[in-house]
């Protein structure tokens, strides 16, 4: 089989509608309630056969959550932030010395809720609390201080629901009078005055104030390259 192949298989397995385990998420039903960007970012396929209670696999998982960067960065004033980012950079780069990657291997509770926790910190600092979370609930899992399920494999069904999140177009506060897509608030922090060009890059770094905006960064300061962060993603056998 084919690279492409196997990741067209792959995103057919992952994100087919349907109905999911229970086994240490809340149960959730998938009929009319996933996210419009699972569309918008070409993550569903309407042909595929529900499989919810297969093994995810890491990949799967990269995959799902490189997608919801992607919305977060088109959409979330500020974008999907410095750690998300540099976690997604991170899995596009060749692997340091030494190291392999094995991106079917399958994934445990674990990995998939260290991913997923960037996602929710980002999110609730956007002001989001809605589905898949509970009210006054943090991340869309109970909270087990002993660990117990850490090397439990998940399954597709529970993949679909931590990453089953709506992504904000605009946050709590957000006023944008002049119609040019950034925060006024924003724009009076760096410029002292609202109406500036979204297209314009004052500090000559390759990036547009709109750019800036979006990836919360300073336009008077040239940006500089971030290094990744990386989240281990070895299976571990109890």
């Amino acid at each position: 089989m084919t690279a492409s192949a196997r990741n067209r298989y792959y995103l057919s397995a992952l994100l087919a509608a349907g109905l999911l385990s229970a086994f240490s998420f809340q149960f959730f039903s998938l009929f009319g309630q996933a996210p419009d960007w699972w569309t918008q970012q070409g993550v569903i396929d309407p042909a595929a056969t529900p499989d919810d209670y297969a093994a995810a696999n890491i990949g799967q998982l990269k995959h799902i959550a490189t997608q919801a960067a992607a919305e977060m960065n088109a959409r979330l004033p500020g974008g999907a932030g410095e750690d998300i980012n540099a976690l997604v950079t991170s899995w596009q780069q060749p692997p340091a010395e030494g190291v392999t990657r094995d991106d079917y291997a399958a994934v445990n509770l674990g990995q998939l809720k260290a991913v997923a926790k960037l996602f929710y910190d980002r999110l609730a600092a956007a002001g989001y609390g809605g589905p898949p979370l509970a009210d006054g609930q943090p991340y869309p899992w109970p909270s087990d201080a002993s660990g117990a399920d850490t090397y439990a494999l998940a399954n597709i069904g529970q993949l679909k629901h931590v990453f089953s999140f709506s992504i904000p177009s605009e946050p709590p506060g957000f006023v944008d009078t002049d119609g040019n897509g950034i925060d006024d608030n924003w724009e009076l922090a760096h410029f002292g005055h609202i109406g500036i060009d979204p297209t314009a890059d004052p500090d000559g770094d390759g990036l547009s104030n709109l750019a800036e905006y979006l990836a919360d960064t300073s336009p008077q300061v040239a940006a500089h390259v971030v290094s990744p962060i990386s989240i281990n993603l070895i299976l571990y056998s109890p």
